[in-house]
């Protein structure tokens, strides 16, 4: 957990509980290293939309260069496929397109970050 994260949570209007649970965590964080095998919650309403991340996690279309690997994006060609295995419904599919293309929107600043 970030103050970034913190910050986006007061800015979405979360409730006092889990704002105050998120400044705990990034409160210990900055204590110490978090742990390799550190976890987090996932609320149920979500946990299909990180299922199907999680699926297609993998498949990034990724540039070498002079400079490094640069992560492009997912290959969202294979997220049809990944949705009928995890059997997503058809009228839910729009919805789960948003909520991997966030996550996609946030992992690639930090796969893209170049080491010190």
């Amino acid at each position: 957990m970030t103050d970034d994260i913190v910050d986006q949570l007061v800015a979405l209007k979360a409730p006092p509980d889990v704002i105050e649970a998120a400044r705990d965590r990034a409160q210990a964080r900055r204590g110490g290293a978090a742990a390799a095998n550190d976890t987090f919650d996932v609320w149920p309403e979500n946990w299909t939309s990180v299922q199907l991340f999680l699926n297609v996690s993998t498949q990034w279309d990724v540039v070498a260069g002079m400079s490094g690997l640069i992560y492009m994006g997912l290959k969202y060609e294979i997220v049809p496929e990944q949705m009928d295995r995890l059997r997503i419904a058809r009228k839910k599919r729009a919805d789960m397109w948003g909520d991997l293309s966030l996550m996609e929107r946030a992992a690639l600043p930090l796969l893209n970050k170049k080491a010190p």
